[in-house]
């Protein structure tokens, strides 16, 4: 049987080892909240979860902008 290749993607230009360490910190938010869905700590899990997705998006929406803002000036 053929190995499929995985296909490359381009870099992203505006991505960062910040990102990406606060990805991992997102997800592992995000694991704990699922794995602990019946525990009496939920709303705190939840809000964790919820704080940190949101400023993971605040700093990509960030690094975006100041991506595009050095590519234009």
């Amino acid at each position: 049987m053929r190995r499929v290749q995985a296909i490359s993607r381009p870099p992203i230009h505006w991505w960062s080892t910040a990102l990406a360490d606060k990805r991992r910190e997102v997800n592992r938010a995000r694991r704990r909240l699922v794995r602990n869905h019946q525990d009496h700590q939920t709303a705190t899990l939840y809000d964790c979860y919820m704080q940190l997705r949101k400023g993971y998006r605040n700093n990509i929406k960030a690094n975006r902008q100041e991506s595009w803002q050095r590519f234009c000036y």
